[in-house]
């Protein structure tokens, strides 16, 4: 593990240490919700679900799918990755040429406590990297939201942002993730600079919630 010194507080000078608090606590305390640019056509031999899970990866979607549709995991295809701990929205597809899916497909799911909110045809697998956003909403509990200097920090990141940063067991063996997140902020800088209509950057809508 790589030896990080402790990271900077950039708000303690100007609002002083903050009051502990809690996120994530709970899966609805994180709700995802992708988006995509486009609806299916609603034909072809593709069948998009758009699917909520709570507390379940993407993955495991994707093990469920091919089990209930007598398919394998590549006949499956998703545009993102979504966290476990948290109540995600996002579409997926199932490759089922001259066939359909499963009457009970929708109750089999709901078993296993994923819910089915769309579904229609479309010609092409769902690919990575398809979706146009996604909606987060984080949801803040504890002494911190309930303090004097709540309100001013949320202001003051919302109008400044603040850098990702990355937690040590996150980076990869001797910083290779950071060597690849500088390669691809590279790409993308340069995929920012083509003409509107060609951005390829993904863009992330925040919403914060106050807890009563």
């Amino acid at each position: 593990m790589l030896n990080l010194p402790p990271w900077h507080r950039s708000l303690t000078p100007a609002f002083g240490v903050p009051a502990p608090g809690q996120y994530r606590a709970q899966p609805e305390d994180f709700i995802v919700d992708e988006q995509l640019d486009f609806t299916p056509e609603a034909h072809g031999e593709h069948l998009w679900l758009r699917l909520e899970k709570r507390n379940q990866t993407t993955l495991d979607m994707v093990k469920q799918l091919s089990r209930l549709c007598g398919v394998t995991p590549r006949d499956i295809g998703y545009s993102g990755m979504k966290d476990r701990v948290a109540v995600a929205r996002q579409w997926l597809s199932v490759h089922l040429p001259g066939r359909d899916a499963p009457a009970d497909l929708s109750a089999s799911l709901a078993a296993l406590g994923v819910t089915v909110l769309e579904q229609a045809r479309h010609p092409r697998k769902l690919k990575r990297g398809v979706h146009r956003t996604n909606h987060f909403t984080l949801r803040l509990s504890g002494e911190a939201v309930q303090s004097a200097g709540f309100l001013p920090r949320l202001g003051n990141t919302l109008r400044s942002g603040r850098a990702q940063l990355f937690r040590p067991s996150a980076l990869w063996h001797r910083g290779a993730q950071l060597t690849a997140c500088r390669r691809r902020a590279g790409e993308r800088l340069a995929q920012a600079r083509r003409p509107a209509g060609h951005d390829a950057l993904h863009c992330a809508q925040l919403s914060v919630q106050r807890a009563a």
